[in-house]
């Protein structure tokens, strides 16, 4: 995980404790010991409750990141959409169920339609990044293997997800004495439990790995940069923070070309969308304006930072706090996890950041690395 924020870890540890809370029910429901009837006499009346908090707080965390990010893209909004979804059919299943609403077909059929959401979701990604993966050329290692891992995640994801819906099938509609009940109960709960320690397990290796590369200057050599390229452009970002040299006379020159370039194709794509329905149920020119006069300033600093650099700095501060604070839907992009005018404006910040910042920024509390002999 690349970053460990606060709402980050929270929903580790929600998912988490998800999995332990089905686990468990999967093993009560297997009816290992006759205890079947003891969990629906009373334990079931504790853990559905607690199973449905943790999709409450999903739901709650994926509005949180839908929130506080600058651009609300197709991804985190449809996140969002799914986990409501979702928490309302296990909301309706656990509350009919309790109140005995519902017979246990339609909560079974509830659950099934709510996990078979997120499966039918992860299947999709698992053939999009698979063609992806396939479809990259070999010489292109990194962008390969990114993709390979993220195949592999989905298809992991599928196959947990597969399993659990053969789970409830077989646990809540079948007879408690049928064998199979036993055997599929305790295997889902299996699967579920390793599931989960794989990922913590991935978790902390993550986390370690972040740590290590914040307490060394690795991750600012030329391999890492062409790597971070590689990768972000996945997401469609330019990453043109990484093409900046150093020099700031060639780095000027490329962001004002790359600021023109946009303000041109804005403008472009406000003339052809004139007059079509699309523009008309979902106007997006006022947008588009909003984003050429942010680009047209940003350019216009930039441009003057080599003969005035203090006032340039100035503005550029100004500007910066301006919309950091508000961005205004300047940095919207519905496809794109970083928009090009928000890859823009950080390529921007990290031009008019001195070196010596930089660097000071970078080695702050951190033990030298040996000289290589």
């Amino acid at each position: 995980m690349a970053e460990n924020s606060i709402p980050e870890k929270a929903s580790f540890s929600n998912e988490s404790i998800k999995s332990v809370l089905f686990s468990t029910i999967f093993i009560f429901q297997s009816n290992l010991g006759n205890i079947r009837r003891f969990f629906e006499q009373k334990l079931k009346f504790i853990f559905f409750p607690l199973a449905a908090l943790t999709e409450v707080i999903t739901t709650f965390l994926a509005l949180w990141r839908l929130i506080k990010t600058d651009n609300k893209n197709l991804g985190k909004t449809f996140d969002f959409v799914l986990s409501f979804l979702t928490t309302s059919l296990v909301l309706t299943a656990v509350i009919g169920g309790l109140a005995l609403w519902l017979n246990p077909i339609m909560v079974s059929s509830l659950f099934i339609g709510a996990i078979g959401l997120g499966v039918i979701y992860l299947i999709g990604q698992f053939f999009h990044h698979a063609y992806r993966w396939l479809s990259t050329p070999s010489i292109d290692k990194e962008k390969r293997a990114f993709f390979r891992e993220k195949t592999l995640k989905y298809l992991q994801g599928s196959l947990v997800g597969l399993a659990v819906i053969a789970g409830i099938v077989i646990t809540m509609l079948l007879p408690m004495a049928a064998p199979i009940v036993l055997a599929v109960g305790i295997s889902v709960a299996v699967v579920l439990f390793i599931d989960r320690i794989y990922k913590i397990c991935q978790y902390c290796s993550a986390t370690h790995s972040t740590e290590n590369k914040e307490d060394n200057n690795y991750s600012l050599d030329e391999t890492s940069i062409e790597n971070q390229s590689s990768i972000y452009h996945y997401y469609g970002i330019n990453n043109r923070t990484a093409k900046l040299t150093g020099n700031l006379e060639t780095d000027k020159i490329y962001l004002v070309k790359e600021i023109k370039e946009k303000i041109n194709s804005l403008r472009q794509e406000i003339k052809d969308a004139e007059r079509t329905w699309m523009e008309f149920f979902f106007p997006q020119k006022d947008k588009r304006i909003n984003k050429i006069i942010f680009l047209s300033t940003l350019g216009g600093i930039a441009q003057s930072y080599t003969d005035e650099k203090e006032a340039a700095k100035d503005r550029f501060e100004y500007f910066k706090k301006q919309y950091t604070d508000n961005p205004r839907n300047t940095f919207q992009s519905p496809r794109r996890e970083t928009s090009d005018v928000k890859d823009m404006f950080n390529a921007t910040i990290s031009f008019f950041t001195p070196a010596e910042e930089k660097t000071d920024g970078q080695s702050k509390e951190k033990t030298p690395l040996p000289t290589k002999s």
